[in-house]
C-alpha cells in the first residue's frame, strides 16, 4: 500500500513539473512575439507621398470612439451638472439679494444672475475633444 502510494505521489510529482516547465516555456513564447510584434510595429513607419496618393485623408473616429466620448461625457456631467445647477441657484438668490440691499439697482443684481446662470450646464463630447471650451459662468451682459 506504501509502495502504491508513493508511486503516485511521484507520478504526480513529475506531472507538475512538466506542467511547470510546459507554463514557462509558454510565457517565455509569448513575451518574445509580443517583443518582436511590439519592435516591427515599431519600425514599420509607412511613408506617404502625397503627389503619389492625393491629398491626406480625413482620420474617422469610428464608432467605438464617438460612443467612448458620449459614455465620457455624460459621466462627467452627472458629477458636472448638479454642481453647476447649485452654482446657477445660488447666483440667482445672491443676485436677488443684492438687489435688496443696492435698493433695487437691477444693472448689479442682473450682472450677478447672468453670469451664473449663462454657461454650460453638460459636458458634450466636443468639450471632451477640445473642440469646445467648457464655460462655468455666462458672459457679461452689455451695458446700456
Amino acid at each position: 500500500m506504501t509502495q502504491r502510494l508513493s508511486r503516485h505521489r511521484s507520478r504526480t510529482l513529475r506531472t507538475a513539473r512538466k506542467n511547470r516547465v510546459a507554463a514557462r516555456s509558454l510565457a517565455v513564447l509569448f513575451v518574445s512575439f509580443v517583443i518582436i510584434a511590439a519592435s516591427a510595429a515599431h519600425a514599420y513607419e509607412p511613408i506617404y507621398d502625397p503627389t503619389y496618393y492625393g491629398p491626406a485623408p480625413q482620420e474617422d473616429p469610428g464608432l467605438l470612439r464617438e460612443g467612448g466620448m458620449g459614455a465620457a461625457s455624460a459621466a462627467a456631467s452627472l458629477v458636472y451638472g448638479p454642481l453647476k445647477l447649485g452654482y446657477a441657484v445660488g447666483g440667482l438668490v445672491l443676485g436677488g439679494s443684492t438687489l435688496l440691499w443696492t435698493w433695487g439697482d437691477q444693472e448689479t443684481a442682473m450682472t450677478l444672475v447672468h453670469m451664473s446662470l449663462g454657461g454650460d450646464y453638460v459636458i458634450t463630447p466636443a468639450h471632451l475633444g477640445g473642440a469646445d471650451d467648457i464655460r462655468f459662468t455666462g458672459e457679461l451682459p452689455a451695458r446700456q
